[in-house]
């Protein structure tokens, strides 16, 4: 029976007659172009998640769209989608073509998006298109997959004109459909309250009419240089011809009662936006006041002859530019002094000038929107002037210092710990120096804690009100805790430094305001079991330089000085500057997964018609909306030197997913599939992003932030090469080559800074380079070739089917090793443990299977005990290989380890968030650990109790039993020597002076025949063992 459904787009309906692998599906799309598409999808078992179909007309046209299909609650969901919605807002026609179209056309009076879309075979691979308008040619072939970026297209005809067009690429809502919109370059808007008229400078152009909040687009003949001209509606005279090739604002004169037009020029990668504005006050560039008894003569640079002006005594003046095109500079004079004067008028100065004996002054500042210059004879106005704002009292001076912070975040649903970031500070270090030098060097760590204690017990004895001795000893020399000095031969200078996690001072005086702030150590950790990377986030920390034990550098560190006065609104940003120290980013899949469950919480479900109207919505809007998007919006501020630092991030990615997770975000790995691309492991690849600066420019926030971040974004996808490259299936080659560069650079920069220090400090810092070098070069090679074998590692440990064996193998492989022998010997342990594995899992997997999943599952187990046989030793000789390499590659690397902050909170079975308690983490933690995680998945921690003095040794009680665990002097793997369940207990263990007793209730036969009845625990802390014994009486009585 068929029946026929009108659905409009994002709506649905449930197919309850459906069966599958027997009905078909006949789709028609209704009216598209004033014609009927329409296609039969059969109805199949297994359907592809991502697919194509194809809709024909009744003349024969074709067209491929995709197919989502997504399988929820056994109900298949099918979703039918366009690849691309191609957006015309150039006012002109346009036509789209790809490898295997002829080409479509988009004339500009159809509003509605162009479904666009390529054939079946290439419809999942990377895209590109060409585009051409007007009496043009094909454009160059531009990609359409770099989702959120812009750029330019150029259409070129026969006849040498020139189309530039930009392009914008964003995700629709829905998540599988990329919007492209199509806009011309060139843009003007009128800001103004009457009419505009432009026109290009070139021969036989014509005035074009702006109306006013109107907007046009440019077509110029000259596109990639162009000059235009502009008047007021209804009059004939017009401005002198300006540029647009380049960001820039000016007033352009006007012979007439109007005075002028203030022009703007914004101009970026994907869009160059002219703005007219009617004059205003403080829109000239530069306002001159004469307050001597001279007569000035001033012009612009290379207009002396032509356009000279006269300035008289006691008068002011406003004047702009007679070419916005030349050197915006002036030049200036007087009668008694022939030879003029040039002024940049970039930034606050001033200077004198002799004339017979007298002395005229001159000082340029800022007075809101323009430059003022003025011309005086009173030394006191210019002293004035410039001690505005400088040497004011401050009204507030606050200062903020927080030693650290910590923010835990916690999902629901699985109950865990995700994430925790952490801000800390530098801790105490202690420098010192020699009484004739200039510069203190640091203490080591050793000598440091020494000097630490012994101030600690001057401190203490301080506050007691005490007399403290004057001078205590520290290993062989004598510190003078008052002098802050050492004492005995060489006699030094002594300092303590104890960075706090953020610093933060404020300053304010009438006119001017100072922020100063400092980050000291960001670090963010991956809190979930079993990931790859532990540290999502850290500073870069060196193991040495220029001096063991030294603070580093703060991670963030950011100044700013801002001068406003009363008369004004726009700020002067005297100084703006934002330095961010070398960072790693280390993320694994199923963090990305934590975090997209986390977020998604309390989603609603999805409308899709609501998501096809908020798409549709984006589409509609006007070449104005889209104009105002690059125009300079807001009140503009002025920066006499802005500079954000160069940004050097190390990232790294693992497709590893914690447990029994799936493998990704789905809406993630759909873009990735539609996208044509394979996301595989990236390990260690290095963005360097240019730094960004701005001097003597207006500007406002919006822009600011629009402009930064544009500028951020072009570098870093200029640098997605190395990401590419830094591929782990072959051994990250880029970072092998960073290796060597880096060595060399260091061997060439440290060398210079020590230079800059002092003659000591060259010989240290060149002995650094020597090591950096060495480090680089030997730990680059090794580096690479432990990524290759560790990805053949993983790839083979996959094959064996057993998600038990791999988590455990993510454990192994997270467990660095301190040095080389510890490295080797870990590898070879994973070989040994491999063949152990690979062949008692021909036994031990088909007798698991048959007890989960019955005589399936005793087959499944004879296939993974097979193969096992075989992988498992194959990955443990690949392991072993990784991790001797790997091993070598940490004992020559000059970047320090970096290590969670603490171990995951400990979240008890009723679910409630408590405080953290680092003793409950340690434990829980240890749980994980214990024989590879065997009890981690049935017991849950109660409570455990060390030893030893060491922590070698633990008793470690659990909601099901109580065990004794060792830890491995060689592999620093935790072994549990005994356990015994509640139940086998005869009583609750009992407490003496010395040890903690655990009787049976039956005897237990030993390895060699001899009777266990129970065990003895030495105590060494009874206040421990006391609350142990609780806890384990508790946990016998009601099971926690």
């Amino acid at each position: 029976m068929t029946k026929t459904f009108l659905l409009e787009a994002g709506q649905g309906v449930e197919l309850w007659n459906a069966e599958i692998g027997e009905s078909n599906l006949q789709l028609k799309l209704v009216g598209y172009r004033d014609m009927d598409w329409s296609c039969t999808k059969q109805l199949e078992a297994c359907m592809e998640e991502l697919s194509v179909v194809t809709f024909e007309t009744p003349d024969g046209a074709q067209m491929d769209l995709g197919l989502h299909v997504e399988t929820n609650n056994s109900c298949a969901v099918l979703g039918l989608y366009c690849p691309f919605w191609m957006v015309n807002k150039t006012t002109v026609d346009i036509h789209y073509k790809t490898e295997d179209s002829m080409g479509i056309p988009h004339p500009a009076t159809y509003e509605e998006p162009v479904l666009f879309s390529y054939r079946s075979k290439t419809l999942f691979t990377k895209k590109k298109a060409a585009v051409k308008l007007f009496n043009s040619e094909w454009s160059e072939k531009f990609s359409l997959d770099a989702v959120g970026s812009s750029g330019t297209v150029v259409a070129k005809s026969k006849d040498g004109e020139t189309y530039l067009l930009s392009v914008g690429i964003t995700l629709s809502t829905t998540g599988l459909t990329r919007i492209v919109t199509f806009t011309p370059y060139y843009l003007v808007l009128n800001k103004c309250k009457f009419s505009i008229e432009v026109k290009e400078y070139v021969e036989n152009s014509d005035w074009i009419q702006i109306e006013p909040e109107g907007c046009i687009p440019l077509w110029p003949k000259q596109a990639q240089k162009l000059e235009m001209m502009a008047r007021y509606g209804g009059t004939t005279e017009c401005t002198v011809p300006f540029s647009c090739k380049e960001t820039n604002s000016v007033l352009l004169k006007l012979t007439n009662k109007k005075g002028g037009v203030y022009m703007s020029c914004h101009v970026t990668e994907s869009a160059a936006v002219v703005t007219f504005c009617d004059y205003e006050d403080g829109l000239s560039p530069v306002l001159l006041v004469n307050h001597s008894n001279y007569r000035i003569s001033y012009c612009q640079l290379g207009y002396k002859d032509t356009n000279t002006y006269f300035l008289p005594a006691k008068c002011v003046v406003h004047y702009t530019w007679d070419n916005p095109m030349a050197k915006r500079s002036l030049m200036w004079g007087t009668e008694e002094t022939p030879k003029f004067s040039k002024l940049d008028l970039l930034m606050d100065d001033c200077d004198q000038v002799d004339l017979r004996g007298k002395k005229l002054y001159w000082i340029a500042f800022l007075n809101g929107k323009q430059r003022t210059v003025l011309f005086t004879e009173d030394t006191q106005i210019v002293v004035k002037i410039q001690e505005s704002g400088a040497l004011e009292r401050n009204i507030y001076d606050v200062a903020l210092s927080v030693h650290g912070v910590g923010i835990s975040l916690v999902n629901d649903n699985p109950k865990r710990e995700i994430v925790y970031l952490s801000i800390v500070g530098s801790g105490v270090k202690w420098e010192w120096k020699k009484e004739r030098k200039a510069i203190f060097k640091p203490m080591s760590a050793k000598e440091s804690a020494l000097v630490e204690a012994q101030y600690q017990k001057y401190q203490n004895l301080c506050k007691l009100g005490r007399n403290p001795q004057t001078e205590y000893p520290v290993t062989n020399y004598r510190v003078n805790f008052q002098d802050m000095k050492v004492t005995s031969d060489p006699k030094k200078d002594i300092r303590r430094l104890a960075r706090p996690g953020i610093w933060c001072q404020y300053k304010m005086s009438k006119h001017q305001s100072m922020i100063h702030a400092k980050l000291h150590m960001l670090q963010i950790d991956n809190q979930i079991p079993d990931c790859t990377f532990p540290v999502i986030l850290t500073p870069v920390i060196i193991r040495r330089s220029l001096g063991e034990g030294m603070i580093p550098k703060p991670f963030i560190e950011t100044s700013i000085i801002i001068r406003q006065f009363d008369y004004s609104q726009v700020r002067q940003f005297k100084y703006f500057k934002v330095l961010i120290q070398e960072f790693h980013i280390r993320i694994d899949q199923c963090f990305v997964n934590s975090i997209t469950s986390f977020t998604s919480i309390n989603e609603k479900d999805t409308d899709h018609e609501e998501l096809i109207d908020q798409d549709k919505h984006k589409v509609k809007v006007n070449l104005k909306e889209i104009s105002e998007q690059f125009s300079e919006q807001g009140t503009k501020d002025f920066f006499d030197m802005l500079h954000f630092s160069p940004l050097k991030v190390h990232l790294s990615f693992s497709l590893s997913t914690a447990g029994k997770e799936s493998s990704g975000s789905p809406l993630f790995n759909l873009l990735l599939q539609s996208f044509g691309v394979t996301l595989t492991e990236i390990q260690d690849a290095v963005l360097k992003l240019d730094y960004f600066e701005k001097s003597n420019a207006y500007l406002s926030m919006n822009q600011l932030v629009n402009e930064a971040a544009s500028h951020y974004t072009r570098q870093t996808l200029k640098q997605i090469y190395v990401v590419v490259l830094g591929l782990d299936v072959i051994g990250n080659p880029v970072g092998l080559l960073m290796g060597f560069t880096t060595g060399v650079g260091d061997l060439f920069y440290e060398p210079l800074q020590g230079a800059i220090q002092g003659p000591e400090e060259f010989a240290e810092g060149l002995a650094v380079g020597v090591r950096s070098l060495i480090g680089h070069t030997v730990g680059g090679a090794a580096g690479a070739v432990s990524r290759i074998t560790g990805t053949i590692g993983k790839g083979i440990a996959a094959l064996t089917m057993d998600e038990e064996y791999q988590r455990r193998r993510r454990l192994e492989q997270n467990r660095r090793p301190n040095d080389i022998a510890e490295g080797i010997a870990q590898g070879g342990r994973d070989f040994v443990m491999g063949v152990y594995e690979g062949v008692t899992g021909i036994v031990t997997k088909p007798v698991a299977g048959a007890r989960e999943e019955g005589v399936s599952g005793f087959f499944k187990g004879v296939g993974k005990g097979l193969i096992g046989a075989v992988a498992r030793p194959t990955a443990g000789v690949v392991d072993f290989a990784s991790g001797s390499f790997d091993a070598v590659k940490r004992a020559t690397d000059v970047v320090d380890e970096v290590f969670p902050v603490r171990p995951a909170r400990f979240i008890r079975p009723d679910g409630i968030i408590r405080p953290y308690n680092l003793m409950e983490a340690q434990g829980n933690r240890l749980l994980q650990d214990v024989d590879k995680g065997k009890f981690a998945e049935t017991d849950v921690y109660v409570a455990h109790m060390n030893v030893c003095d060491e922590g070698k040794n633990v008793l470690l009680v659990t909601t099901r039993r109580i065990m004794f665990v060792l830890r491995g002097d060689v592999f620093g793997q935790w072994n549990s020597e005994w356990n015994y369940l509640w139940e086998d207990l005869k009583e609750v263990p009992t407490l003496s002076d010395t040890d903690i007793k655990v009787l049976l209730k039956e005897p237990r036969k030993t390895l060699f025949g001899r009777k266990d009845n129970g065990k003895r625990i030495l105590v060494r802390d009874r206040i421990a063992a006391k609350h142990v014994l609780q806890k384990i009486e508790e946990v016998m009585k009601k099971p926690i």
